[in-house]
């Protein structure tokens, strides 16, 4: 399921071309460069809702969408930062999501850590699919 989140995700607009040319969304892996992605899974599909003597309904998956973004203490890059994740959230409800997709929700966006030094942090935010089996 995480193969079929990441590519949902891909054809989001809002997520920035690396420096090879092309988005770059890993899987449990975030390549330290300035303009990366990565979905985390956090635990397996677990069963939201069962329907009674079958074994179909819909379960969930948790996992972290986390990015790599530039980092300075002046204001208006956390800022942009953090109005990226709204727009990651916008962007997804707004979407007609595909089978068997049900629903996607996120908290709120937080930093990871920021690397010693450096002018770029990681920041994460969890969300919540729902989908239909």
């Amino acid at each position: 399921m995480i193969e079929r989140l990441r590519e949902f995700f891909m054809s989001c607009p809002f997520l920035g071309v690396s420096e090879y040319g092309f988005v770059l969304v890993g899987v449990d892996y975030l390549k330290a460069e300035t303009v990366a992605y990565s979905l985390e899974s956090m635990g397996g599909d677990v069963w939201y809702q069962r329907f009674y003597g079958k074994n179909c309904g819909i379960k969930q998956l948790s996992f972290a969408f986390t990015s790599m973004q530039p980092f300075s203490p002046e204001a208006i890059t956390a800022i942009e930062n953090l109005q990226f994740f709204e727009n990651l959230d916008n962007w997804t409800q707004a979407q007609r999501l595909p089978r068997p997709f049900i629903e996607i929700e996120f908290t709120r966006p937080q930093i990871d850590y920021v690397a010693e030094g450096e002018d770029k942090a990681q920041y994460k935010i969890i969300g919540t699919l729902k989908y239909s089996v």
